[in-house]
């Protein structure tokens, strides 16, 4: 019995399945032209940034590669028409490692298919290492192929390309028909559509997990219920029900310079009394600084935690799953250590990477704030952030004591 996917037969899946490895196989393996070529289109056009093809020679396991520092994402393509063995990709994951930028994440094309046991290596070194490592093969009975679902993501390009390229006996028409056929096989439309998620996890980049956070954080500014449910506070001055804001353009000028566009450096802290809305003032800065860097907001609660805590950066690295929006945090974990080593590296950019806002220590004024203060200033200081503090004046003069070197605090602050 014949089945039917979405508007298509079985039988005209594996038509068109065959047209189209046929017009991959027909590529040259390498080159602009060839399998890599095809390869880097795909994912040049789905992130919408250029991807080079690197030169025949000791690649470091990677053919192409993205030239942004904040996103590495490297490729390797592999166009064989019989059986892979497993070493021929497993002997390029050391080298991965083998280079001061490696990739934050390693995509390996291949047009047949692997061994199920290649898979479960490959994942083990990708949580042992936090590169994100997919092996995008194509097995024989399998519905939707993972190198097809991703070739999917960009249909028009795929058609473009191999109409182009690729040289078989079946004409133009013949590829776009077998791209149209699929591109209403409802099965590899939901493996295309979990492999875009994947691919674009805010744990993989830096500038992936930029655009998270901030879509986390609008998304809890705008309303007052989640807003305290994430925060403790109804922190919501984007909420339609929000009170008018004031008028503080030139305290949030003065919040954007001294925490949101400088380098790195001392804690800052922003004094004033209760219902002054110190809070609101930082989170508008941030939102309306030119280029913001990824804010992290601590609660006087979550902060106080961290007085238990063995390792603060695995405890921080869990707060940033949560406030990019994470969907994969058991895989986003080691990314994010990951990323910390590297930021240790080069622990002085030219502006903070990140922001950790310290919010509401009065509500726990009977915490060990020494220690709590020290531990996360020391984190800032080694990776490239930046520590700012909400706090009101009385527990300021203790506090000022206990971090003798901070920045001028930013104050007076008033309701006028």
């Amino acid at each position: 019995m014949t089945r039917t996917y979405n508007a298509i037969t079985s039988d005209e899946r594996k038509i068109a399945l065959n047209t189209l490895r046929a017009a991959m196989l027909s590529l040259k393996p390498t080159g602009a032209t060839g399998f890599e070529g095809l390869l880097a289109k795909i994912l040049s056009d789905f992130l919408n940034q250029p991807v080079r093809l690197f030169k025949s020679g000791y690649q470091f396991g990677q053919d192409a590669a993205t030239s942004s520092p904040d996103t590495i994402l490297s490729i390797e393509g592999k166009r064989y028409s019989d059986s892979i063995s497993d070493g021929t990709l497993l002997e390029k994951l050391p080298q991965l490692m083998d280079q001061e930028n490696s990739p934050h994440l390693w995509l390996a094309g291949v047009t047949s298919e692997t061994n199920p046991r290649l898979e479960k290596t490959v994942r083990s070194f990708s949580e042992q290492t936090g590169i994100a490592c997919f092996i995008l093969d194509w097995p024989a009975l399998s519905e939707s192929p993972p190198l097809v679902a991703y070739c999917m993501l960009e249909p028009n390009a795929l058609r473009e390309f191999l109409q182009e390229h690729a040289k078989t006996d079946d004409d133009q028409s013949a590829i776009a028909a077998a791209i149209d056929t699929l591109s209403r096989c409802d099965t590899l439309c939901a493996a295309s559509k979990e492999l875009s998620a994947e691919l674009t996890a805010p744990s993989i980049g830096l500038a992936l997990a930029k655009q998270g956070n901030a879509l986390w954080l609008q998304e809890k500014l705008s309303s007052q219920e989640q807003a305290r449910a994430a925060f403790g506070q109804r922190l919501a001055p984007a909420a339609t029900s929000a009170l008018p804001l004031q008028n503080r353009a030139q305290l949030e000028a003065n919040i954007i310079h001294r925490v949101f566009s400088t380098g790195p450096g001392a804690p800052v802290f922003v004094v004033g009394k209760q219902g002054f809305g110190k809070s609101w003032a930082v989170v508008n800065a941030w939102s309306n600084a030119p280029e913001p860097p990824l804010l992290l907001v601590l609660t006087a609660n979550n902060a106080a935690d961290l007085e238990k805590a063995t390792d603060i950066s695995d405890a921080l690295a869990r707060e940033f799953l949560v406030q990019t929006g994470e969907i994969f945090p058991e895989l986003g974990l080691p990314r994010w250590k990951r990323r910390f080593a590297r930021w240790r590296r080069h622990p002085s950019p030219e502006t903070a990477r990140f922001v950790i806002l310290l919010d509401g220590l009065n509500q726990r004024a009977d915490a060990g704030w020494t220690k709590i203060l020290s531990a996360l200033q020391d984190f800032a200081v080694r990776t490239g952030g930046q520590l700012a503090i909400t706090v009101r004046p009385p527990l300021y003069k203790r506090l000022k004591n206990l971090v003798p070197e901070h920045r001028s605090p930013i104050c007076p602050f008033s309701n006028g």
